[in-house]
């Protein structure tokens, strides 16, 4: 960021909350499960749809967030989007039922989505020039720690305060909103960098963002590149979401901890995850991003089936540990790679596609996962989530012997 003008420290800032307050909206469906059931009367497969319909919300409208932005500019896109998330959070804290909860909880993530791109963009656009992956990891910063407070929240708001989870939704809208007044305060009447695209002259209508998205499939290695990674990467993290969304609610059903405890030791995966991040990044630099991810989506297979087994409390932290790795790298593996390995003219368009494909696949977890709970018990169904590692781990693996790597970025 611009460190000689403290209006722009602060805009800075004020983003990060936002995309704080975008990850929260997002993050605290999980710990939350186990009182939505009790508190609706509905099944491990509803509460896990929950989860699903925030994602899929979030997955169809990443692409057209990143037209918005272009056409008019990410300041606007970052304001009006906020102001929606927010008011779908003030309204989901008056859900009556399961039904007005699913709709707003789709139209939330649709919501975030859009915030999404146009927040990453700003947080490059105001950024001094050499200075923008050090305000894009700032910017995550934010994103990570919410996975870290979420859980903290809940146990805040549910044990010690003693609210309901609609109390949760209602909070993080007031807060959401707030921000969003602030930012556009201190936004107005300002001008930030401008990328080519802002030029009327050099802007795409939509038609035409449309018609460079398939383009992608006109060429034949990319377009079996696109296919990999979408299916490497969505049922990768189909896998790690399904997964993931019933941690708090094993812990605390099947591993018998209360339910305070079993949110606190949940957040141990969001920090071995912060801790670890740039490590694994660091590792992928230098012995290859198909390598270090095949061995996370193999340490999956193997901890996922011990986390399911009856073991003692020392094993039980081991194994969080371990996923708070495999998890929290997940995302950042995959996304680099396919924006490192498309070729310049198509990088736009091809991640573009890939982001929403991708996330439709792997919002579909939780909900799957919870079909499976149901019907064969909590942790047996749990133990389905290895259908997503079975399917991307010798993807990654096969990959030289179907894609020529030479033909990519």
């Amino acid at each position: 960021m611009d460190t000689d003008n403290p209006n722009y420290i602060v805009v800075f800032v004020l983003n990060s909350i936002l995309f704080f307050f975008s990850g929260i909206a997002k993050f605290i469906y999980t710990p939350l499960l186990s009182p939505l059931k009790n508190s609706l009367s509905i099944s491990s497969t509803q509460a896990g749809s929950l989860i699903t319909f925030v994602y899929l919300g979030y997955a169809f409208t990443r692409f057209p967030s990143g037209i918005l932005t272009d056409i008019y500019g990410c300041k606007k896109t970052i304001i009006y989007s906020s102001f929606l998330t927010g008011l779908s959070l003030l309204l989901l804290s008056f859900s009556p039922n399961y039904l007005v909860l699913a709709i707003l909880s789709f139209l939330m993530g649709g919501a975030t989505g859009l915030y999404t791109t146009a927040g990453y963009t700003f947080s490059v656009l105001i950024g001094k020039t050499g200075k923008e992956t050090t305000s894009t990891a700032l910017l995550e910063l934010f994103g990570g720690t919410a996975s870290f407070i979420a859980p903290l929240a809940v146990i805040l708001f549910l044990e010690n305060l003693g609210y309901s989870w609609n109390s949760l939704f209602l909070a993080a809208g007031i807060g959401i909103i707030i921000t969003s007044f602030l930012f556009a305060y201190f936004m107005k009447g300002k001008k930030i960098k401008k990328t080519i695209k802002s030029d009327p002259e050099n802007q795409n209508s939509f038609k035409e963002e449309l018609t460079e998205i398939f383009e992608v499939f006109k060429h034949p290695n990319l377009r079996k590149f696109i296919i990999w990674a979408t299916l490497v990467g969505g049922f990768g993290f189909f896998a790690i979401k399904g997964f993931e969304s019933f941690i708090p609610t094993a812990l605390a059903e099947a591993k018998n901890y209360s339910f305070s405890n079993a949110n606190k030791l949940f957040t141990i995966i969001a920090v071995s995850g912060l801790i670890t991040k740039m490590g694994v990044a660091w590792a992928a630099d230098k012995f290859g991003v198909k390598r270090i991810f095949a061995t996370l989506t193999a340490l999956n297979l193997i901890f996922f089936i011990i986390f399911t087994l009856h073991i003692n409390h020392f094993m039980i932290i081991l194994t969080l540990i371990v996923l708070g790795i495999t998890f929290k790298s997940h995302n950042t593996l995959i996304n680099s790679y396919v924006m490192k390995k498309s070729p310049e003219k198509y990088q736009g368009s091809g991640f573009g596609l890939f982001s929403t494909l991708y996330t439709i696949i792997y919002s579909l977890g939780p909900m799957a996962i919870g079909y499976f709970i149901d019907k064969y018990g909590l942790l047996v169904g749990m133990r389905f989530s290895l259908i997503g590692v079975l399917i991307s781990l010798p993807l990654v693996i096969s990959f030289k012997y179907f894609i020529d790597e030479t033909q990519l970025g």
